[in-house]
C-alpha cells in the first residue's frame, strides 16, 4: 500500500523489516527490488534482485526484475540472458516481458515491443483481479518519476466499441 501511495521510503523500510523476520521470502525480496526500481535506484534494485535469486534461483520474477534493471542500466546482453532465464522458468511472468519489450525498442523494433507489452498488460493475474493495464494505469498516474523516463510507457486507454452479435 505504501508503494502505491508513493511512500517509497516507508515501503522500503517495511519490506526490509519483513525480511528481518523472514529473510527467505523471495516475494518480499522481489517487491523490494521493484520498489527500488520505481525509485530509479537501479544499483540497489540490481543488488536486491540478486539477493532474491540467492534465496530462490528458480523464481522467474527475480530474473525478470533483474533483466529490467540491467536493461535500464544499459547492460543489454546481461539483460537478454536474464530475459531468457525468466521466460524459460515462467512464460507468463511479467518482468521478462517488460525487459524484453524494452530490449526490442532499443533494437529498433519498438512496435513489436509495444505489442508484446500491451498483450501482457491485457492479462489478468487471475481470478477476478483487474487486468494489469488497469492496475498499472491507476498506479502510474501517481508516479511522476516513471512518467518522465524514456521507454515504452503505458499506452492511454483505448475505448473498444462493442461488437454486434452475428446474425443467426
Amino acid at each position: 500500500m505504501r508503494l502505491h501511495r508513493q511512500e517509497h521510503a516507508a515501503a522500503v523500510a517495511g519490506f526490509e523489516r519483513a525480511l528481518e523476520f523472514i529473510p527467505q521470502n523471495v516475494g518480499t525480496w522481489v517487491a523490494l527490488g521493484w520498489t527500488h526500481f520505481v525509485r530509479a535506484d537501479f544499483v540497489q534494485a540490481e543488488q536486491t534482485f540478486r539477493q532474491a535469486l540467492a534465496v530462490d534461483r528458480n523464481f522467474a520474477e527475480s530474473h525478470g526484475g533483474l533483466a529490467t534493471v540491467l536493461v535500464h542500466l544499459g547492460r543489454l546482453e546481461e539483460g537478454r540472458a536474464e530475459v531468457e532465464l525468466a521466460r524459460g522458468l515462467d512464460p507468463e511472468s511479467f518482468g521478462w516481458v517488460y525487459a524484453h519489450s524494452e530490449l526490442l525498442a532499443r533494437d529498433g523494433k519498438k512496435d513489436l515491443g509495444v505489442r508484446l507489452f500491451q498483450r501482457a498488460l491485457e492479462r489478468s493475474p487471475g481470478g477476478t483481479a483487474p487486468r494489469l493495464i488497469d492496475s498499472l494505469r491507476a498506479f502510474l498516474a501517481q508516479q511522476p518519476s516513471l512518467a518522465q523516463r524514456p521507454g515504452l510507457g503505458i499506452p492511454p486507454p483505448v475505448e473498444r466499441p462493442l461488437r454486434p452479435k452475428p446474425a443467426d
